[in-house]
């Protein structure tokens, strides 16, 4: 795929018009030659564009293909069944195809890169390893950057579609339309991998409790997932599916966060896009063969079993109170904590997944604080490091342990914002080092505690266990707070931890000044 996305020559050429004896004789200080059409050895031989007007023309009888020499009238000529921007590679549209060869070849030792220049090769040298009418985007095959997976779950299959598309729709009936389940009749579910439109960040997985007991039936909680009218009427004294069972709204449930943080398959899917093929019953999108060196399925994403988990109760609070949705079911329902898959379908007066429940991306994100203090990792590092994309758990001591120190990593201490559990009255500690006698320190601070054996009058030190006691009470109101949701209280925790960044005007409204208000920035009343 040439990389020149509209930028021309000297002479107005783009890579699309080019012959390889132009080739690095007409360039300027935005047009490389070499470097971006295929023709002169440039480019990305990595997700080709490919249009998708599928012989829809614009209103002047102009194809995509038009475009690619002016790309300025992208946008203009559109009608109802053709849009540039949407369609067409050269406006930004398109789809992006990815090989899915593997590092396969055909008889002769040639991967789907070749068959870019040679499409008469398509379907002539196949092995049985190797096809290049399904591998090679150049043949109408590979794999587009937008992704689509049937969504017939249980019913009638849609494989029978893909060698027959004419018969889309034939045999349908209440259950089952493949016109709106089966991707090669049109419908399923589709989406722009790493893209994602459904506020994914966390998923929340849900884990069934029954310990390998089973129903009257010698079903266990696996029958449920296919057959959930059918909870609770086989129960006995030792199973009871609505509490074990997370199909049945039972069970227990942990916060799974992905940590590829960037990072992607062969494919250039991230975990967010592997979740919605295994949501959909795709198990082999975890196979390691489409890994890459800065990518592991099974170790980064949650949806394969990888990913790092901690307590749903420490990342979001949902915040749907006694509401209950159309189907009376609240946000821990394992149809919104399943990736979130029905988020607004049941909404009524009183219940809005979508502002009310986590894994639909409302509810109330939690605060957190890394707790670390001053220790650091083995390379001398903070949990800041991590926010910044360092591999948790590589780097631990003694002194610090990431998942337990760092937020990023699913330790830190956490809390919902105005939950704070510090009181807005506390005893703090002030150092009565006025008059320090019989010591070169001159006041307590830096003393630290290996140096109170020194201290001339180490009682009148904090750090020594000294010092007089005043209180400090906060003075902002109930229900103020500073311009990001947060109390006295929050930032207290803050500054507990090290974290200063919370007091000071940055954060402040016209109606919260931490400075003023806040006992741990300094402010508030002391008695």
């Amino acid at each position: 795929m040439s990389t020149d996305n509209g930028i021309t020559d000297d002479y107005g050429d783009g890579c699309l018009d080019y012959f390889q004896s132009w080739c690095g004789n007409y360039d300027t200080s935005t047009f490389l030659s070499n470097q971006m059409c295929c023709v002169c050895g440039g480019g990305s031989n990595y997700g080709d564009c490919v249009d998708t007007n599928d012989g829809h023309d614009n209103s002047v009888g102009d194809g995509c293909v038009w475009y690619n020499s002016n790309p300025s009238d992208c946008g203009n000529h559109d009608t109802g069944s053709f849009s540039s921007t949407e369609m067409c590679c050269a406006c930004g549209g398109g789809e992006t195809c990815f090989d899915t060869n593997n590092g396969a070849t055909d008889r002769d030792g040639d991967g789907c890169d070749i068959y870019q220049q040679n499409t008469n090769w398509c379907g002539n040298y196949d092995t049985s390893t190797f096809s290049s009418n399904q591998m090679c985007c150049a043949c109408g095959g590979g794999r587009s950057k937008r992704s689509c997976v049937d969504s017939n779950f249980d019913k009638a299959s849609c494989q029978e579609y893909v060698s027959r598309p004419e018969t889309c729709g034939q045999d349908d009936n209440a259950y089952f339309r493949a016109n709106e389940m089966c991707c090669n009749c049109g419908g399923g579910y589709t989406w722009n991998s790493t893209h994602s439109d459904l506020n994914w960040s966390n998923r929340t997985l849900p884990y069934d409790t029954s310990s390998g007991t089973t129903d009257t039936n010698g079903n266990g909680c696996a029958f449920y997932v296919k057959y959930p009218l059918q909870c609770d009427l086989a129960d006995d004294h030792s199973f009871t599916a609505s509490e074990q069972c997370t199909s049945c709204g039972g069970g227990e449930s942990r916060v799974c966060q992905n940590t590829d943080r960037g990072a992607t398959n062969i494919f250039g899917e991230s975990c967010l896009d592997l979740a919605i093929h295994q949501a959909h019953g795709y198990t082999d999108a975890c196979v390691n063969d489409f890994d890459t060196v800065n990518f592991s399925a099974i170790e980064m994403c949650c949806a394969c079993g990888g990913g790092q988990t901690i307590s749903r109760g420490e990342t979001c609070h949902d915040t749907e109170g006694s509401a209950l949705d159309s189907l009376q079911h609240t946000c821990h329902h394992p149809k919104y904590t399943t990736l979130g898959l029905h988020c607004g379908e049941y909404d009524d007066s009183d219940f809005t997944a979508s502002e009310m429940c986590c894994a639909c991306g409302g509810g109330t994100q939690l605060q957190c604080v890394n707790t670390n203090l001053d220790a650091v990792d083995s390379d001398n590092s903070t949990c800041s490091s991590y926010d910044s994309g360092k591999q948790c758990g590589t780097s631990d001591t003694s002194n610090f342990n990431s998942s337990e120190m760092c937020c990023v990593c699913g330790g830190g201490e956490r809390w919902a914002p105005n939950t704070a559990s510090w009181n807005s009255t506390k005893t703090e500690c002030y150092d009565d080092d006025t008059m320090l006698l019989g010591s070169s320190f001159d006041t307590c601070d830096g003393t630290g505690r290996n140096s109170c054996d020194i201290v001339g009058d180490p009682i009148k030190c904090c750090e020594c266990q000294g010092g007089l006691p005043k209180s400090c009470e906060n003075t902002d109101e109930q229900g103020v707070t500073n311009a990001i949701g947060l109390s006295c209280s929050d930032i207290a925790l803050h500054v507990r931890y090290g974290d200063n960044s919370m007091c000071g005007p940055d954060l402040d409204t016209s109606e919260f000044s931490s400075d003023l208000m806040c006992c741990a920035c300094a402010g508030g009343i002391r008695t």
